[in-house]
């Protein structure tokens, strides 16, 4: 499994969506809190 950093530039798989949610890859920047991103659940991102 990787570990991000804050500020991480990452792709990040959006599907399945609904409606007129976006889809498909893109890139993302991670916000996540340092304490946050040890965690398998739980990540944040922009």
């Amino acid at each position: 499994m990787n570990k991000f950093k804050q500020g991480d530039i990452v792709w990040a798989n959006f599907s399945p969506s609904v409606g007129q949610e976006m889809k498909g890859k893109h890139p993302t920047a991670t916000i996540s809190l340092p304490t946050w991103t040890y965690s398998d659940i739980i990540f944040m991102v922009v």
